[in-house]
């Protein structure tokens, strides 16, 4: 199971990082002015990159957008997130995102901590071959 989690999380990571490429060849300049804009935005500040990764997680999961799930899940474990501190997040987030229907909260919040588990476990470490995206 780990394995073809693994193999679905990189597959899913090309695929953006194929995404990312066709959009920068089409429109470089936005592609360029937009990356500046997101590095920018991540930089250390007030809050550090790695608070920065998991607010930026919760709003992936709020928007239900799997590339960016997995790829701030990424960011996460890549700022030194431990398991458990992108799990309590993953609580919170559900927690806000369900409070107006309070029978989907449970449900909810299984199906995401499940995920972030598997795509956790699937993720390559920094010691194992990186999926550079740009």
């Amino acid at each position: 199971m780990e394995t073809n989690s693994r193999k679905s999380t990189e597959d899913s990571l090309i695929k953006y990082k194929e995404g990312l490429g066709l959009f920068t060849q089409k429109m470089p300049e936005f592609a360029r002015q937009y990356n500046a804009f997101t590095e920018e935005c991540f930089k250390e500040g007030e809050l550090t990159q790695k608070q920065k990764q998991l607010i930026a997680l919760g709003i992936s999961i709020h928007a239900q957008d799997e590339y960016c799930i997995i790829y701030h899940t990424k960011g996460c474990l890549d700022q030194g997130c431990s398991e458990q501190e992108i799990l309590e997040a993953v609580e919170i987030i559900v927690c806000n995102c369900s409070f107006v229907n309070s029978m989907l909260f449970t449900s909810n919040l299984l199906f995401y901590k499940n995920r972030i588990n598997l795509m956790i476990t699937a993720l390559p470490t920094k010691n194992e071959r990186k999926i550079v995206l740009p």
